[in-house]
């Protein structure tokens, strides 16, 4: 599955969506980065749903090609889809 950040839900084809990225959501358990450009750019408003510069997005502290991002879940689960914008 993967985000409509017009409608900010998951979407699939079918069997059960369990969006669990999202930070409030009870699957989601903590998201560490390899750096963050300031607090106002950190691992948690990457993956937000929202996609706004400042509250909503990550960035890393000037790593360019190797910089990365690591999202812990609560429990095991088969991803099907991930979504990256850059």
């Amino acid at each position: 599955f993967g985000v409509d950040s017009a409608n900010n839900t998951p979407t699939a084809c079918g069997g059960e969506l369990l969006w669990v990225s999202q930070p409030n959501s009870p699957h989601f358990k903590e998201c560490k980065t390899s750096s963050k450009y300031n607090d106002q750019w950190g691992c948690m408003n990457g993956i937000n749903g929202k996609l706004i510069d400042g509250s909503g997005m990550w960035a890393s502290n000037n790593e360019g090609v190797g910089a990365w991002m690591e999202i812990t879940f609560k429990g095991l689960y088969e991803i099907h889809k991930i979504t990256y914008r850059d």
